[in-house]
């Protein structure tokens, strides 16, 4: 499956009538088999965070991350950068 180099995001906080944007490249960061894997993506006001969902079963030493609905799967973050405001 091929899949592409970056990921670009663009979302607003209607509360603050703010929209932010980021792009993270993805190209060193995914394996180069990706099927049966899902890509994430949790906003928090202006930080993205994009996970890695694995189909594999997490084990005990492995690292909580991501969404709690995927907290028996190994997830890897891939990026938790922060987002850059759009400026008008």
């Amino acid at each position: 499956m091929l899949h592409s180099d970056e990921l670009y995001v663009k979302w607003r906080i209607n509360a603050k009538q703010k929209v932010y944007e980021d792009t993270v490249n993805l190209k060193a960061l995914l394996p180069h088999d990706i099927r049966n894997h899902e890509i994430h993506l949790t906003i928090n006001g202006p930080q993205l965070f994009v996970y890695l969902i694995t189909p594999e079963r997490r084990p005990e030493s492995w690292p909580i991350a991501g969404s709690p609905m995927y907290h028996y799967l190994k997830v890897l973050t891939l990026s938790s950068n922060v987002g850059r405001e759009v400026r008008p």
